[in-house]
């Protein structure tokens, strides 16, 4: 559990880039009470927070096995014991990865204080569900990561409502977190479909770059075919 913990913060502590690197655009938009500049900015900003963490995510849990495999090759029990918390730890880090943004986004109007209440109640529900989840066999520690999933979702909600609250400013969900998601989706269907055309290679490094590729690549190419991505945008 330990091991798959740091597989879990690697998305979130790149995304918590976008985060820091927010607060200056979001405290000048909001200063100058520029509503349609303040949108622009922090929708961008989740949206690219959502596709940066769903790509992190996806590679994890399109990569796990061979990562592990790779990394930890003198010791295969950890491997093996890995590879399922792993790819569980795929499906949830874009919660935790725009849970941080939207923290920031609360702090960078000038209300930290107001996102207090919402690591209380995420953490409230975190230990209720630890207690429940991790003693319901068939999930075991699995269930502690569905806590951490269900706790960060429901800080990012908070935080969303809050920051809504106090700016005026509408974050564009569909277009921000869950188109990205319905993307994510189908990118992990065509993926899964491509794999299981091409035969397995000798080597945990090859079959990771094989696979890493194949799934990059196309979620790159479905962002830009459902003009999600934009590159232009995103250097502005």
């Amino acid at each position: 559990y330990s091991t798959a913990m740091d597989f879990k913060n690697l998305v979130p502590g790149i995304t918590m880039a976008l985060g820091v690197c927010a607060v200056p655009v979001i405290s000048a938009a909001f200063e100058t009470g520029d509503k349609e500049e303040l949108s622009n900015q922090v929708n961008n900003i989740f949206r690219y927070t959502s596709l940066l963490a769903l790509l992190g995510g996806g590679l994890l849990i399109c990569c796990s096995e061979d990562l592990l495999s790779l990394l930890y090759s003198s010791s295969k029990e950890i491997a093996f014991g890995c590879n399922h918390l792993v790819i569980a730890c795929g499906f949830i880090v874009v919660f935790l990865s725009l849970a941080g943004v939207a923290v920031f986004s609360v702090q960078a109007i000038g209300f930290p204080q107001l996102s207090i209440k919402s690591y209380v109640v995420s953490g409230i529900i975190r230990v209720i569900l630890n207690v429940v989840l991790i003693r319901f066999t068939p999930l075991m520690l699995l269930g502690a990561i569905a806590a951490d999933g269900i706790s960060y979702a429901v800080m990012l909600i908070m935080n969303i409502r809050v920051f809504q609250g106090k700016t005026g400013v509408k974050i564009k969900k569909f277009a921000s977190i869950i188109k990205p998601m319905l993307i994510f989706a189908l990118s992990m269907a065509v993926f899964e479909m491509i794999l299981s055309k091409i035969p397995e290679f000798d080597g945990f490094l090859i079959n990771l770059l094989i696979k890493a590729g194949i799934f990059g690549i196309l979620f790159i190419i479905l962002c830009i075919l459902l003009k999600t991505l934009n590159f232009r945008g995103f250097f502005y």
